[in-house]
């Protein structure tokens, strides 16, 4: 998506859309309203001018409905990413909202079918809610709910495991020594062989 910018090793797992029942619907309505104002065609020219105005106002609404709805069922996503979940929700033509939860700001991951219509569609809605100021993405009527809070599962657990991993890189960083213990260790290092070398020396002596 143009409207989203991919962060440094960001990928995305996985892209959803609304039900196709979302687009269906309106789609099947821009046709219905087209196929009706060919079949008022000829009442409507006997009208005259007025007729003419009103077959071609028919055609040009049932155009804009059908076109708008495609482009904002296309343009309206659930990105799941190795890093975070982003909901792109184009709200008009000319209206995005985007919001998005990184996975260490997560604090539930749930989903609701509700209605007899998700039933049927087997679709609900997603909630992501992000720790302490209660900002959430919402994803309303996608296909397959829980399998889509299953994949958010597994890359929230993906990320926390790799967040452990580099916090543990970065303990064993902190507790390197620096440069002047390291020669106090090398130092007493090279004192303690010096040491047994001269009793082992002294020994091999006494045996004699």
């Amino acid at each position: 998506m143009s409207k989203v910018t991919m962060r440094v090793d960001e990928e995305i797992v996985l892209s959803v859309r609304k039900h196709a029942i979302c687009i269906i619907v309106p789609l099947l309505f821009s046709f219905l309203l087209l196929v009706g104002s060919f079949f008022l065609l000829f009442p409507l020219f006997l009208l005259g001018t007025i007729g003419v105005v009103l077959f071609c106002t028919l055609l040009v609404f049932s155009f804009t409905i059908g076109i708008r709805s495609w482009i904002l069922w296309r343009s309206t996503q659930l990105l799941v990413t190795t890093q975070r979940v982003v909901d792109v929700d184009r709200r008009g033509m000319f209206r995005w909202v985007i919001s998005d939860v990184a996975f260490d700001t997560i604090a539930d991951i749930s989903y609701e079918i509700a209605g007899p219509l998700q039933v049927l569609c087997r679709a609900g809605n997603v909630l992501v809610t992000g720790i302490g100021n209660g900002h959430a993405v919402v994803a309303h009527f996608v296909p397959h709910p829980a399998e889509v809070r299953e994949t958010i599962m597994e890359q929230y657990g993906a990320a926390r495991q790799g967040d452990g991993q580099n916090k543990a890189a970065k303990k064993q960083t902190t507790e390197v020594l620096d440069p002047e213990d390291e020669r106090s260790v090398q130092r007493y290092a090279n004192s303690l062989q010096k040491r047994r070398a001269m009793k082992s020396y002294f020994d091999e002596e006494k045996e004699k």
